[in-house]
């Protein structure tokens, strides 16, 4: 294998090091363990305030879509009581029908309208006045 040829940097290249060497710790490059601690607590906070922020939202559609199911259910239920009280109300008018009424006096209390002679007069001074 043939050696390889060293080629030198660009002419701006030392520029570059030495720039970069000098945002560097005293300590040397920033290896994985050894960030900057206080944009490693920013990015920490940053981090904890956006799972606590998802988190809440996610509570929040839940608890919406948990209201809006109640909600339909309800209204499913205040339909059927609105369909029941028609139901309700027609049956008490055919109920509270006159001639539906005097049938049932005539046919099952065996009832009849009382004659001339089986009825009697009341004055308002509480004496029976004959017809």
């Amino acid at each position: 294998m043939a050696p390889v040829a060293e080629t030198t940097p660009p002419a701006g290249w030392s520029t570059v090091v030495r720039q970069r060497h000098e945002l560097l710790p005293k300590g040397g490059r920033y290896a994985l363990g050894c960030k900057r601690p206080a944009m490693t607590r920013l990015n920490l906070i940053l981090l904890s305030l956006l799972v606590v922020c998802s988190v809440s939202v996610v509570t929040a559609q839940h608890r919406a879509r948990k209201v809006f199911m109640e909600l339909t259910q309800e209204q499913e239920a205040a339909a059927a009581l609105e369909v029941e009280f028609d139901r309700l109300r027609l049956e008490q008018r055919t109920w509270g029908m006159h001639s539906r009424i005097e049938k049932v006096a005539r046919q099952d209390l065996r009832m009849h309208t009382p004659t001339a002679d089986g009825t009697r007069v009341l004055s308002l001074d509480g004496v029976a006045l004959q017809r």
